[in-house]
């Protein structure tokens, strides 16, 4: 992408935290163009919209990096008192991702605020996310699915230790780079067990084809809930289906927290019936009859993988 020639430096070494109206900035070509700050990052595009707010690429004039940037706006979430509690949540949760210093996860590197919304910044990931490669692919090799899926395990088992729960595992959280190495992204609604949890609308935050019973249905949340949610890209990996599919929320849910999917082998009578053992581990209804940690189902992924090669 086009770098700029230069910035204002007293724009480029601001750390108040506050977006500026966009600068006139001369480009290498000579041309001018309109310059949009967030603190001290220059934005460059735009790259994704969420629920909490827009999600840009930008570049550190500090550090030489490029960045993405996920913004969170608090037009129309309320009063100022629920304003403050969303920045403290954010803050709060910024905190626990940067705790999380690991090859598989997205690193955190700063967190900010201006009057209308705060921001996260993370690392910039080259590569494409989970479901742009299952939308293209429908269903994986095993040896791929078991390398990627061991990997999720990896990274949730050392956040788990240190007592963060992703709460949103899913195909577009999780970030494929080259040679099939991955990043799990967007701990933005990570839980630390010490504080109270918050959701922009008093309901549960997450996809619902990933949820797990608990969540669904408003109750505590451990480790075990990303479990669920990796048994579900595990079964969608291996088939090609997803497992608690419908055409309404309230169809999914009701599937999540009553019915079994089918097994894998019976979807695809090529897989070894021991993975139809793990996804059945991994989507038990109750949580304490799924894997206690991922590192359990590691280690039975691993097991299985090296008997069918």
């Amino acid at each position: 992408s086009e770098r700029l020639s230069h910035t204002d430096d007293s724009l480029a070494e601001s750390t108040n935290g506050g977006s500026r109206p966009d600068q006139e900035t001369r480009t290498i070509l000579g041309g001018i163009r309109q310059v949009k700050h967030i603190g001290r990052y220059v934005v460059e595009k735009e790259i994704g919209r969420g629920s909490m707010g827009l999600v840009y690429k930008a570049w550190d004039p500090k550090l030489d990096r490029t960045v993405v940037i996920k913004q969170v706006t608090f037009e129309g979430r309320g009063g100022t008192y629920e304003i403050d509690r969303l920045k403290e949540r954010l803050h709060r949760e910024a905190m626990a991702a940067a705790q999380l210093n690991h090859p598989n996860i997205v690193i955190v590197y700063d967190v900010g605020e201006a009057a209308a919304f705060s921001y996260i910044v993370m690392e910039y990931v080259e590569g494409q996310d989970l479901k742009a490669l299952l939308a293209r692919s429908r269903k994986f090799p095993l040896a791929r699915t078991v390398a990627i899926v061991s990997q999720i395990c990896e990274a949730l088992e050392f956040a788990h230790r240190h007592g963060v729960v992703h709460r949103d595992i899913k195909p577009s959280n999780i970030l494929v780079t080259r040679g099939d190495r991955i990043k799990i992204a967007d701990f933005g609604i990570a839980k630390m067990p010490k504080f109270d949890t918050l959701t922009l609308t008093g309901n549960v935050v997450g996809t619902p084809f990933y949820m797990s019973p608990e969540q669904v249905e408003g109750r505590r949340l451990d480790g075990r809930t990303d479990i669920f949610s990796t048994g579900v890209v595990l079964y969608e990996m291996l088939t090609g289906i997803r497992p608690f599919a419908g055409e309404s929320i309230p169809t999914v849910v009701y599937k999540i927290v009553h019915k079994m999917p089918k097994l894998p082998s019976l979807e695809d009578g090529d897989l070894p019936p021991h993975f139809d053992r793990i996804v059945e581990k991994a989507l038990a209804k109750d949580p304490e009859e799924r894997y206690a940690t991922a590192g359990e189902m590691l280690e039975e992924l691993t097991r299985v993988q090296q008997e069918f090669g």
